[in-house]
């Protein structure tokens, strides 16, 4: 059997709104944060879930509160989910670590795959983290549809991964809108992207990582 797995973004958060850098800084989400929750929240009550889980900081567990309430279903919280550790660059404006990071901030803009955090995560421990948080909860969840409410890094990497792309060529995937829907099918122990980052539904409230963009 096959387990179906939906994994939404963070709404747009304070963070995503200055244009700063945060991995596990537990910041929550704005007001559009919280309309663009509910709009993914409307778009996915036409699809079956059977379970929903969620990264443990706020702004993706809040933005899973939305469809929780919907479905009548509990969020499962995992710190395993987190987004990737920044470590010095947690909270930092991108201005700022393109002044002072500008080797290893450009590594992370031009070839995320091969970047790491100073005094974090790299990327690739980041994947291979959530990689197996994600393996778990299919396994655990066989023939089963599944929400996990999670982050851009992870989801944009991982979806890489999973189309068998080259470590240096992760870039080509593009990042994932806030609220994004991305669908994934885990069967035999391989994960197979469906669907990534759709946004549609999202009309007008579609944003990235700031209200710029």
């Amino acid at each position: 059997m096959s387990t179906n797995i939906f994994l939404i973004r963070h709404g747009q958060s304070e963070a995503n709104k200055r244009n700063a850098f945060i991995g596990h800084t537990d910041l929550d989400l704005t007001e559009k944060g919280h309309m663009q929750a509910e709009k993914a929240a409307e778009f996915l009550m036409s699809v079956h879930c059977d379970a929903i889980y969620s990264s443990d900081l706020m702004r993706a567990y809040h933005t899973a509160e939305h469809t929780s309430r919907k479905k009548g279903i509990p969020v499962v919280l995992s710190e395993q989910l987190r987004e990737i550790n920044g470590g010095e660059w947690e909270n930092m404006s991108f201005d700022v670590l393109r002044r002072d990071y500008r080797d290893t901030f450009a590594l992370w803009c031009d070839n995320v795959g091969l970047s790491a955090c100073p005094g974090g995560e790299s990327v690739i421990e980041m994947m291979d983290r959530v990689e197996r948080e994600i393996e778990r909860i299919a396994i655990a969840h066989d023939g089963q549809d599944v929400f996990i409410f999670n982050h851009s890094t992870p989801i944009r990497t991982l979806t890489g991964r999973w189309r068998d792309l080259d470590i240096k060529d992760l870039d080509i995937t593009p990042w994932p809108a806030n609220a994004s829907v991305t669908q994934v099918r885990y069967e035999n122990g391989r994960f197979e992207v469906i669907d990534y980052a759709r946004k549609d539904f999202m009309e007008e409230l579609v944003t990235f990582f700031s209200d710029e963009l």
